[in-house]
């Protein structure tokens, strides 16, 4: 019977110890400051876990002080393992009550670590209680007192030390001197004097900027200013150096900026016409021309490379360029007899193009305007006339993929050929289904897709394109209507830009 007895204490036992269930904690409270114990220690062994925290049994006492609270605070009911420590504070005069807490407060000077006045030292001064006064008046040879470092606060929250700050009085007069700034005026262009330096010095703080005495000279320039700019009221040291501009003709005058503006020509390295170079050109002067007419064999003149600008504002030259003329008829070879031709309408159709995104090039020189075109590129070129200008719409339900155009060149190309697709100006059904991307377009194939989206005529009887070019002549749109003819990218933005007019 004792075995089953002891049996059955053991399973009490194991499950009370060792079952999350039911835990046992302790609990304890002492003290220790300063190293020391002041009171007994209670300590609360095998405390169930989530029992009511039990209380210290007796009142913590300790000489001088008074016991405020535990720490860490009492909680309600026992978790874990803690103990409690008593905390205290000060008791001087043994009422039971704790003591305000106190603080001193300090007076002194330590001006170039010489004392000039007595330190006055307020110790025990109650937290709270309002700041005491300096007894005296702080004194000093030659100096004033001006007022402690840091400001006197109204109440006292800490241990501090105000030091005495002081002010020059060299006249022994107990009022403090004013500042005292040295102001000066020279030059040192290129590491060389060239007028007398002028030196002020003790000007009081806050007085008025004295002047320059003289005139600032230097041969073959003018002055023009100080630097820095001039203040009125003297603050601080401060030395104003001349600023100078030239003055080439003895006039006294600064002499305006000056460049110089060339019209050249450089191609393959050769000059083919006179330069000419205007030096001294006024800053702001309105570009002077070349007095000629630039000439090349075999070459006609297009224009000046960078373009010319109303006004001259730096050093610029300017290239001439040129276009091929095999035929000796003074007109590009690329232009035929019955296509005018007009700079002004040639970077006006560049323009037009750029602003409807019917280029993407930023420049008219990147634009690759002599290029022969190509129907991937008139694709694009077109969808956008008719997107951007047309307001026409693409049927994003049309879909039809070619063999020869992957997704990545139509992409390229701002996915000209879908939309040229779905807005049905290239439809034509290509034999296995090929859209031949980089073949090169004639009069014939753009007049027609032209056509087709401004006027909506059907083909001709004899040609699909004769009515489509007869029509586009007589609107004025295009002057040369040769089917064969190599269209160009050039050609193209003026067209649209006419048919847009």
């Amino acid at each position: 019977m004792k075995k089953f007895y002891f049996m059955f204490m053991f399973l009490i036992w194991f499950f009370c110890c060792y079952s999350n269930s039911c835990r046992w904690w302790t609990v304890e409270y002492t003290d220790w400051s300063n190293k020391e114990l002041y009171f007994q220690t209670q300590s609360y062994s095998w405390v169930p876990d989530g029992h009511a925290t039990p209380w210290y049994s007796w009142e913590p006492k300790r000489e001088w002080y008074v016991f405020v609270w535990w720490s860490p605070e009492e909680t309600n009911k026992v978790t874990e393992d803690i103990t409690y420590v008593a905390q205290w504070e000060a008791d001087a005069d043994w009422d039971w009550i704790a003591d305000a807490k106190w603080w001193t407060v300090e007076y002194t000077d330590w001006s170039n670590k010489e004392l000039y006045f007595a330190t006055q030292r307020y110790s025990s001064v109650p937290d709270g209680h309002a700041t005491p006064w300096y007894s005296w008046e702080p004194k000093r040879e030659w100096y004033v007192f001006v007022w402690w470092s840091p400001e006197e606060t109204n109440k006292v929250t800490k241990d501090i030390t105000y030091v005495a700050q002081w002010e020059a009085d060299a006249d022994w007069d107990w009022i403090a001197d004013a500042k005292w700034w040295t102001v000066e005026y020279t030059d040192w262009s290129n590491k060389e004097l060239y007028f007398q330096t002028q030196r002020y010095s003790w000007v009081p703080d806050g007085h008025a900027t004295p002047w320059y005495s003289w005139e600032p000279k230097r041969e073959w320039y003018v002055f023009v200013w100080w630097s820095p700019k001039e203040t009125n009221k003297v603050t601080k040291d401060i030395t104003y150096v001349a600023q100078w501009k030239a003055d080439a003709d003895w006039d006294w005058i600064a002499d305006a900026k000056w460049w110089t503006v060339e019209y050249t020509d450089w191609s393959n390295k050769e000059l083919y016409f006179q330069t000419q170079r205007y030096s001294w050109v006024p800053d702001g002067h309105a570009t002077p021309w070349y007095s000629w007419e630039p000439k090349r064999e075999w070459y006609v003149f297009v224009w000046w490379s960078p373009k010319e600008t109303n006004k001259v504002t730096k050093d610029i030259t300017y290239v001439a360029q040129w276009k091929a003329d095999a035929d000796w008829d003074w007109m590009s070879d690329e232009k035929d007899s019955n296509t005018v031709w007009y700079n002004e309408e040639y970077d006006n159709a560049y323009k037009f193009a750029y602003k409807n995104e019917i280029t993407t090039k930023n420049t008219i020189e990147s634009a690759n305007m002599d290029w022969n075109l190509t129907r991937i590129a008139m694709a694009k070129m077109l969808s956008h006339y008719a997107i951007n200008v047309l307001w026409m719409k693409p049927n994003e339900s049309k879909n039809n993929k070619f063999n020869d155009v992957s997704e990545d060149m139509d992409t390229d190309y701002d996915n000209g050929v879908t939309l040229a697709y779905q807005l049905w100006i290239m439809w034509i059904n290509m034999p296995k289904n090929n859209f031949r991307p980089n073949d090169e377009v004639t009069r014939a194939e753009f007049g027609t897709a032209l056509s087709r989206m401004l006027f909506w005529i059907d083909d001709g009887v004899d040609n699909y394109y004769s009515t489509h070019l007869n029509k586009l002549q007589s609107e004025w749109i295009i002057t040369n209507i040769d089917p064969k003819m190599q269209e160009k990218r050039w050609y193209v933005m003026i067209m649209l830009m006419r048919s847009a007019d």
